[in-house]
């Protein structure tokens, strides 16, 4: 495709214009998942929302709840009933956040793209899709497996913290007047259905439950967790760089005496310092998704949905941000650079940092009088911070980790199996290996995937976690057969799952083929591999989709050449997968494309610019290692031989 056609909406994170390289995919402007999360929420006899706190609003009843799905011809009176027999509630509502009640909008083909739906490159619709699921750019042990808090490692950290820009493209108008208004559309579906019950209900109708209030509280909370979760992960990451940069400051040599500036290694890190200050105010800025403009009812989300309206050309810092400041996001930013900019001058004429400052020009060098310096910069952000976002929101429980603990929670009155334990099904499909050999590549791969844990929440369900291994040969499985697999897999979850044991699952299942086998068995040992994180060349597995079908895959443009499996780093089964997965944040074959960028087609979490320009060096080595491999032979052999 030509470099210079205009692809409707964005297709990065900056809205940045179209290169010709992409793949380009298409999105709803709300993830379909957040209906079941909703339903979820309004089955939860606790009342729960997103950021574990209780619904003030008053919860449906479960009678009321099914009425959400039942025809309106069968329970409504008129006017409410006048429809077609199998409209419902939940099916308009599906509709509006899928974007898909108005693929027969005429005025919305007219002004362009896919009527309701977002066009853009498949990586950001996929760290967008993670956004929604309140999953952060990279587990803390994959950081810390790279090391990346090492000011060594300073571009690379930054390259993954860049991760977290997709907030921006929430700011984008062609993103942000979709996702408005299928929140509306969605609001509005709600509304009805109150007036309709209200009507059915007879009399008055004050004291009966709303579900559209419902929705605005649900939807709110889960705006507002999960970019209070993202921030929260990435002010966690600055913080253990700004505090390894102020060690190194520390232990860095100092100039010769005489000297009239730093030595270089100071030099570098106080460049650092002050890049790390500047990312870490635009994040502060940008991680948000702005409701102005979003239907809101309740009063505790007024500041969301009705920020201020300063602007930048009248405001001199000299007073706190009220909020947001503004639903812009650059006048924000210009918004609050100002605020810190004014804070940091007050700072300098603190009793501590006047002395400091008549101390450093006895001493301009000493790394405690440096790191003292830094220290009124840091502070005021950290006020201007929580002047615009609040105090730091604790995060006591991930919300993959909530829903874990809602799947093992029996469900009263339903014929459903208990589950108590919760992970995957992993089958055994290459028989070739002894079984010595088998037993260490267990071992191995048992370590591997048991080495997370640091995970809000997560306390209660590690110790829960599971791999059930069927061994192939034992259910009639051939060699390498991943098709016999999934059709095994399939027995088991047939139904509600009562074949599974109590095991909750999701609908993919590992393989250990030969290949899997052998990445825990022998160290990754390949031409140039110095050009790869180590990190990225651990132990991986196959991982299989359920319900593959190879003639809906051909036709499928949004993630070719997908054959239903992916391989898959073990260290990120159960922090990034799991969570994907059971969410439906993603599809196995949305995270193939993923996989695509990796040298060995191997899954290893979202990535970073800096991993994808290190994969991209090596397959270039490796190409010209083949080809000058194959000049060799043609040279000795004669053509015809390659």
């Amino acid at each position: 495709m030509a470099r210079n056609v205009r692809i409707p909406g964005m297709v990065n994170e900056l809205g940045q214009p179209f290169k010709g390289d992409e793949l380009l995919v298409r999105t709803t402007p709300l993830p379909v998942a957040l209906m079941s999360q909703f339903l979820f929420f309004l089955h939860d006899p606790q009342h729960r929302l997103p950021n574990g706190e209780q619904s003030t609003v008053s919860p449906l009843s479960r009678e009321e709840v099914i009425l959400l799905g039942t025809p309106y011809i069968r329970w409504a009176p008129a006017p409410y009933n006048d429809t077609i027999r199998s409209d419902t509630a939940l099916n308009r509502f599906a509709m509006a956040i899928s974007g898909m009640d108005q693929i027969m909008d005429i005025d919305v083909i007219l002004r362009g793209g896919i009527p309701g739906m977002n066009v853009m490159d498949h990586e950001l619709a996929y760290m967008q899709a993670s956004v929604w699921a309140g999953l952060v750019p990279l587990s803390v042990r994959r950081w810390r497996q790279k090391n990346l808090a090492d000011p060594a490692n300073f571009g690379e950290a930054l390259s993954v913290l860049e991760k977290v820009n997709t907030f921006m493209s929430f700011n984008i108008d062609s993103v942000s007047n979709k996702t408005r208004g299928a929140y509306n559309r969605a609001h509005t579906v709600l509304a009805n259905w109150d007036l309709a019950y209200a009507a059915h209900r007879g009399g008055d109708a004050s004291n009966l439950p709303k579900v559209a209030d419902l929705w605005n509280d649900f939807f709110f909370s889960h705006v507002d967790f999960i970019a209070a979760r993202c921030h929260a992960w990435y002010t966690a990451r600055v913080t253990e760089m700004r505090t390894a940069i102020f060690q190194a400051l520390r232990d860095a040599p100092r100039p010769p005496a005489g000297s009239n500036r730093q030595s270089p290694e100071q030099e570098d890190l106080f460049k650092k310092f002050i890049h790390l200050m500047e990312v870490v105010t635009t994040a502060d800025a940008s991680i948000v998704i702005p409701l102005a403009g979003f239907k809101n009812t309740l009063p505790r989300w007024a500041l969301l949905s009705e920020p201020a309206r300063l602007h930048p050309m009248t405001y001199d810092g000299s007073f706190p941000l009220p909020g947001w400041g503004t639903a812009d996001i650059s006048q924000r930013m210009r918004l609050y650079d100002t605020r810190q900019r004014f804070l940091v001058r007050q700072t300098r004429l603190e009793p501590d940092m006047v002395a400091n400052s008549v101390a450093s020009e006895r001493d301009p060098f000493s790394p405690e009088l440096l790191i003292i310096a830094f220290g009124g910069p840091v502070r005021a952000h950290a006020r201007a911070r929580r002047e615009m976002r609040g105090e730091p929101v604790e995060i006591r429980e991930e919300l993959w980790v909530a829903a874990v603990k809602r799947a093992l929670e029996p469900v009263p009155n339903v014929d459903a199996p208990v589950f108590d334990k919760w992970g995957f099904v992993a089958y055994r499909v290459w028989y070739g290996h002894a079984e010595g050999d088998w037993e260490r590549f267990l071992e191995a791969f048992k370590a591997d995937v048991e080495g997370w844990g640091e995970v809000a929440g997560a306390e209660e369900i590690k110790g829960l976690a599971r791999i059930r291994w069927i061994d192939g040969r034992e259910v009639g499985i051939a060699e390498g057969d991943i098709e016999g697999a999934r059709r095994h897999f399939k027995t088991l979850t047939a139904g509600m799952g009562h074949n599974l044991e109590g095991l909750k699952t999701i609908k993919a299942f590992l393989v250990a083929d030969k290949t899997a086998i052998d990445s825990y068995l022998t160290k990754a040992d390949l031409p140039g591999q110095n050009l790869i994180d180590p990190a990225d060349l651990g132990g991986f597995v196959l991982v299989a989709d359920e319900n593959f079908d190879a003639a809906q895959a051909a036709r499928d443009k949004e993630s070719p050449l997908f054959d239903g499996t992916v391989r898959v780093l073990g260290a990120v089964l159960f922090e990034d997968l799991w969570p994907q997965l059971f969410l439906s944040a993603n599809r196995l074959s949305q995270l193939w494309p993923i996989a695509c960028f990796h040298p060995l087609a191997v899954y290893a979490g979202p990535a970073a610019e800096y991993q994808r320009k290190k994969w991209k060096a090596f397959d270039k080595m490796r190409a010209s290692l083949v080809g000058k491999a194959l000049e060799w032979v043609r040279t000795q052999w004669g053509p015809g031989y390659d």
